[in-house]
């Protein structure tokens, strides 16, 4: 080994340097807590360096959920964006159907009926008529029989009325007049067919 004073060869077991006389074993003693702190500090760069990787494995997943949150979010309001839009275009959409079918009316006559059993053994049959008018009135008849209509059995004027006309989000349409409620049946070009009773 070197001297650690004049740094001259000597001998490993010599306690003294024969060259600058000084104590050697002071040197090693020094070198030798030198050597365990070595190995301290060794360990404590060994766990600081596994602490900064948990850390930098945590940051990670906080960063990565943090991402997943942001395009989760992105995602929610983009899909709550395209339903807004798709229903102002379905609401738009069925206005202009609507206001088609209530331009359609006017001149138009429609007729309906329907029976039922009462008191068990009676048949009773009623029967309406729509007549829409350009002014935004109809003229509305109804009658009711006992047993099927007669050829010669006339409809009873019950007076012209305003009416209302609504289109439900499925495409249903209800006519609601006096008190009574119609279904407006079209075709497939949205054109004013028939009507039956109730809604």
């Amino acid at each position: 080994m070197n001297c650690p004073y004049c740094n001259k060869q000597i001998p490993d077991s010599t306690q003294f340097c024969p060259h600058c006389g000084q104590t050697v074993e002071i040197a090693n003693s020094s070198s030798s807590v030198d050597s365990y702190w070595g190995e301290v500090n060794k360990e404590d760069r060994k766990r600081s360096a596994q602490y900064g990787a948990v850390m930098s494995e945590k940051a990670q997943i906080k960063s990565s959920r943090r991402t997943q949150a942001i395009v989760t979010a992105v995602v929610i309001v983009g899909l709550v964006v395209a339903g807004i839009i798709g229903f102002i275009n379905i609401q738009s959409e069925s206005t202009k159907k609507l206001e088609q079918v209530k331009n359609e009316l006017p001149g138009n006559s429609y007729t309906c009926s329907y029976s039922q059993t009462e008191a068990g053994f009676w048949i009773h049959y009623y029967y309406y008529k729509l007549d829409f008018n350009s002014d935004g009135t109809l003229d509305y008849y109804y009658m009711t029989t006992v047993g099927p209509k007669e050829k010669d059995d006339e409809f009873e004027h019950r007076g012209t009325l305003s009416y209302d006309v609504s289109r439900s989000i499925f495409g249903k349409y209800e006519i609601k007049v006096s008190g009574e409620s119609f279904t407006l049946n079209v075709d497939d070009e949205n054109h004013p067919k028939s009507i039956k009773h109730g809604s």
